[in-house]
């Protein structure tokens, strides 16, 4: 996409990708997470039509809620002359969330191949088709995000022939309904708070820097953390079923926690080879990858590299948390973390620059792990005594 788009225009798209990132954490998110856990549970009570059921009626409000709040951005957005491409990545965030929550069903079904091949698909026709927009319409910032979305509506299409149940389900009360709505509220709390972290930097950078430095940044971010946090999220993806359902007793729940040491340790190890290489082939990487207005952040890759592969070291050993059941603390460990990130960045981008947002994004990544670790081996104290 660098070849097509400006720094300033790149700035832009990033701006408008923070803005469908809320709507993704705070909401598509919480409910990926439900549908991982409650999936097993409703097979092993036999109310799986209950729980395509509570899906649907949840994607259908979905649907209506995020059309509403698109409309209402668009009517602010004329009346004070704001950049109205906000409304549009909200209609990114619902096609791109639905599609998620097709996702992780499938991978709690273990149809893992399916969920994969769909979200490698997804990145690809993302950015080619967001590439061919722009490079044969024009339109910038707003031509990518239009090819964003065609890609995501693409992708879905494959994703409800692939899983039919949610569409085809009949409404039914169930106490499971109850039960999915109570556990999702509880990781949108914190998704809010996590996207309040990871947006801070951008939208600081656009404040006290510019809008051709938040393009710069994006760049580094995308190419940086973005590809950590996918590996991560995927090997999550495999190893979440697994784990949540072998895991009845109480020798094989502390099995399972060995288990996601064992992972955690492994992609540490993944990671600084990633750090290593990064630092070595950066100027490479982003000359091949990269225009070459975009080149001079390349110095910032292996910092990134690092940042993203703690925090994804710190996601894993958080399943520790999940898996006890213990999603209160993990809540109150995420929201702290995450204002004290965003503080550390908005007071940070002012005096260091961009060189300050990436440091003060590995601090708060670092805080991270270092909260994750401490309070699960706390936990694991209770749970030998049980």
């Amino acid at each position: 996409m660098t070849e097509v788009l400006p720094q300033s225009e790149y700035g832009r798209l990033a701006l408008s990708l923070s803005i469908a990132a809320f709507f993704q954490t705070c909401i598509s998110g919480p409910l990926v997470a439900t549908s991982l856990r409650f999936f097993s549970i409703s097979t092993l009570k036999k109310e799986q039509n209950s729980f395509f059921s509570t899906i649907k009626t949840i994607l259908i409000f979905l649907i209506a809620s995020y059309s509403a709040t698109a409309l209402a951005v668009v009517s602010i957005s004329f009346i004070f002359d704001l950049d109205k491409i906000y409304a549009l990545s909200i209609f990114f965030a619902l096609v791109t969330g639905i599609d998620s929550v097709y996702s992780g069903i499938q991978t709690a079904k273990r149809s893992r191949v399916i969920a994969s091949f769909h979200q490698g698909l997804g990145v690809f026709f993302r950015f080619s088709i967001g590439f061919l927009v722009v490079n044969l319409y024009g339109g910038g910032a707003y031509g990518a995000l239009i090819g964003y979305i065609l890609a995501g509506c693409g992708i879905l299409i494959s994703q409800m022939y692939f899983l039919k149940e949610i569409l085809y389900s009949n409404s039914k009360q169930s106490k499971i309904n109850q039960e999915m709505l109570l556990y999702g509220s509880k990781f949108a709390i914190f998704g809010f708070f996590s996207w309040l972290q990871s947006s801070a930097d951008r939208w600081s950078i656009n404040y006290f820097l510019s809008i051709e430095d938040v393009g710069s940044y994006s760049v580094v971010y995308q190419l940086g953390y973005y590809p950590m946090i996918l590996l991560s999220s995927t090997l999550m993806q495999f190893i979440y079923p697994i784990i949540m359902q072998e895991s009845s007793s109480k020798e094989t729940k502390l099995q399972s926690l060995v288990k996601i040491d064992k992972y955690a340790f492994n992609f540490f190890l993944i990671c600084l080879v990633a750090v290593i290489l990064g630092e070595l082939f950066h100027p490479f990487l982003f000359k091949i990858l990269t225009a070459s207005t975009f080149r001079e952040s390349s110095k910032f890759l292996s910092v990134i590299l690092f940042a993203s592969g703690l925090f994804s070291v710190a996601q894993i050993l958080s399943l520790r948390l999940e898996l006890m059941m213990n999603v209160t603390l993990l809540a109150k460990i995420k929201i702290i973390n995450s204002i004290i990130g965003a503080l550390i960045i908005i007071a940070i981008t002012p005096l260091k620059g961009l060189s300050g947002v990436v440091y003060g994004t590995l601090t708060t990544s670092i805080l991270y792990l270092i909260s994750i670790f401490y309070f699960s081996r706390r936990l694991d104290e209770g749970v030998a005594k049980d």
